[in-house]
């Protein structure tokens, strides 16, 4: 969740984050991580409604493609910038 959260995170640094943990074979489980503590503290946080029915359906659609990814890192790291634009958008 620090790692979504954390502005001064970087593309390297998430990307290392993500092969290093999850590789290939575990971006469901990042996904699944997203979906039961990430939306849960937002909540906690009172995040704007709008946001989190943003995050809620990319983090849906996003699972969809990682079948179908030559690269599953590659949608995982997106799908975290992704939120991570969501979250840091005024």
């Amino acid at each position: 969740i620090s790692l979504i959260l954390d502005k001064k995170k970087t593309f390297n640094d998430i990307y290392h984050f993500t092969y290093e943990n999850f590789g290939n074979e575990g971006i469901k489980e990042l996904i699944s991580i997203i979906i039961k503590k990430l939306v849960p503290h937002l909540i906690s946080i009172n995040t704007e409604s709008k946001r989190m029915f943003e995050i809620i359906y990319i983090t849906s659609d996003y699972e969809t493609k990682i079948d179908n990814s030559i690269d599953p890192i590659i949608v995982g790291v997106s799908l975290i910038g992704k939120i991570k634009d969501i979250l840091e958008n005024d």
